[in-house]
């Protein structure tokens, strides 16, 4: 399945677009797939925090169990959200740009188990759900901290 890469640049710095984007429970606020996001413990935010997620996609709405699994303070950011179809990894690099942020994000998207064998069949199928759903969640990331999307990428 497919990689989506998009790039925002924000006037933010980057410690606090970071502690932004990583309180994933804000990302029903800017990203229009997002129906609903609530953390499921009362972890502090790092490694091993873990969300609810409700995504809309393809007229679907799917449950999606979020974990961040990777947390480099102001860096870098990875989380890997499950549903029973598919996993998705979010891979977010921060950098100072402009006297702002450079926000990079990586979006994984693969089928699960034996429906794996499918990636590549359903590659045409969904590339132009997913190149719309992560220029939508990028624009409104930017607009939420000030910023512009830059660019965005999709490839399988």
């Amino acid at each position: 399945m497919p990689r989506i890469t998009e790039v925002i640049e924000t006037p933010m710095n980057p410690a606090e677009a970071y502690n932004f984007v990583a309180d994933f429970a804000q990302i029903e606020d800017w990203d229009p797939s997002v129906e609903s996001a609530r953390p499921t413990d009362h972890a502090a935010i790092g490694v091993g925090k873990r969300y609810d997620i409700v995504v809309k996609f393809a007229g679907q709405r799917t449950r999606m169990a979020y974990e961040i699994v990777e947390f480099a303070f102001p860096t870098r950011l990875t989380l890997r959200g499950t549903s029973r179809t598919n996993v998705v990894t979010d891979t977010i690099t921060f950098a100072s740009c402009n006297g702002g942020t450079r926000i990079t994000w990586h979006l994984d998207v693969s089928l699960r188990g034996g429906l794996s064998i499918l990636n590549t069949a359903l590659y045409p199928l969904v590339k132009r759900p997913l190149s719309k759903l992560g220029k939508d969640a990028m624009d409104g990331l930017a607009v939420r901290l000030g910023g512009t999307r830059i660019r965005g990428q999709l490839a399988p």
